[in-house]
């Protein structure tokens, strides 16, 4: 009786969308560049997977690339991203301006993994968590970005097949300084509360599993540009998880890049390193 109510339908008067462009190109140090080129459309329109006939190039200095475009819908070059280098991507369609946006992919990180322990944590819920310290190589006098998650090999004995984990945290306290309880998955975090240490140290934890016998961490370096449009996406696909009472949505902008368009050209570079874990349960 309490939750019953009455229904009136009300019109409700849209207004009229402007499409722009929709440029998104993430460059990874050691991969092929490619770029995704679209356009917005209004609430009742159909969303358009990809535009074909766009003119799309990557430069870099004096040199530039004419990209082709794929059956997968996205734009292919022929070169792949390098380090400490600037990209710069230049699209131009009939229908929209001209439209410019770079980023410089950062250097490879060089990290280790120490003192790892299979069961270091219980949560509420009686879920386990396995502990690793992870030791960044930064000189700590320049401000850099970071993000961490992890993988799990999900069959002991066996690291053919692998599941990304979503259980990650940190207790360091530089990284729960940074770190919100809105991010999915992985830890991003700026190496700023570290400089003047000796060294870039943090532990973590994970879900532990006794059906896993190995973890591969990744750390990736992020450019500015990547870590401005994560920090915004998380918040943003958080906005996007109703209450299961009331509903609603909290709208978060993603972060853009590019001037007179949306989307985001942003850079990384990462590396792993994979621990044996297995430890079988006491009886």
């Amino acid at each position: 009786m309490f939750l019953s109510a009455c229904i009136k339908p009300v019109d409700i008067e849209l207004p009229v969308h402007e499409s722009k462009l929709v440029i998104n190109s993430f460059l990874s140090y050691g991969d092929s560049i490619k770029v995704h080129v679209s356009k917005s459309v209004g609430q009742m329109e159909y969303l358009q997977p990809s535009l074909s006939l766009a003119t799309v190039v990557v430069k870099t200095g004096s040199l530039s690339d004419t990209l082709l475009f794929g059956k997968d819908g996205w734009y292919h070059s022929e070169w792949i991203a390098a380090s400490n280098t600037i990209y710069q991507i230049d699209v131009n369609t009939q229908e929209f301006e001209n439209v410019l946006a770079q980023d410089t992919v950062p250097g490879l990180v060089d990290f280790d993994l120490e003192n790892f322990i299979a069961r270091t944590a219980v949560d509420d819920m009686g879920n386990f968590f396995s502990s690793v310290d992870i030791v960044i190589d930064d000189d700590l006098k320049e401000d850099k970005f970071y993000e961490i998650y992890y993988q799990n090999h999900d069959r002991v004995r066996r690291v053919d097949a692998s599941i990304n984990g979503s259980g990650i945290r940190s207790k360091t306290k530089e990284i729960v300084e940074q770190v919100d309880d809105k991010t999915m998955g992985t830890l991003l975090f700026l190496n700023e509360p570290f400089q003047g240490k000796s060294e870039l140290r943090l532990n973590v934890e994970y879900v532990y599993s006794n059906n896993i016998d190995s973890v591969s961490i990744w750390v990736r370096a992020l450019s500015e540009e990547y870590f401005k449009y994560k920090k915004s996406m998380n918040k943003h696909t958080w906005g996007q998880l109703t209450d299961d009472i009331w509903g609603g949505y909290d709208i978060y902008p993603l972060y853009s890049n590019i001037d007179n368009a949306y989307g985001v050209v942003a850079a990384y570079a990462e590396n792993k390193k994979s621990i044996y874990t297995y430890s079988p349960l006491e009886p």
